[in-house]
């Protein structure tokens, strides 16, 4: 959460840090929900699903090694922001969605 903005603004996001904003935002909103609805869908069951949920987004960040990028100086190699700038996004979303929602409240 803390330098979540970094790999935006290597995408070309307009203002990372605002994106990075959203992100935490969804964290904190899915914390809360679950926090709420544990007793009642069950701790080991969402365990297992939510740990499932982070495994397969995990899989499908597979997509930030398509990103041309200079890796000494950490910057794009084109200027095209497009598809994989918000697949990124909801790549990482998803991934905040599914931690927070078990993984993150309930040990």
């Amino acid at each position: 959460m803390y330098f979540s903005s970094t790999p935006f603004d290597i995408v070309g996001f307009f203002d990372p840090i605002a994106v990075g904003t959203v992100v935490a935002g969804f964290k904190y909103s899915f914390t809360v929900l679950f926090i709420l609805l544990i007793d009642r869908v069950g701790c080991h069951g969402l365990l297992l699903w939510t740990t499932r949920g982070c495994q397969y987004v995990s899989f499908a960040a597979v997509v930030l090694s398509y990103i041309s990028l200079d890796t000494r100086t950490l910057q794009l190699t084109n200027d095209e922001f497009g598809r994989l700038a918000y697949i990124i996004l909801v790549t990482m979303i998803s991934f905040v969605a599914c931690y927070a929602s078990d993984l993150g409240c309930v040990p």
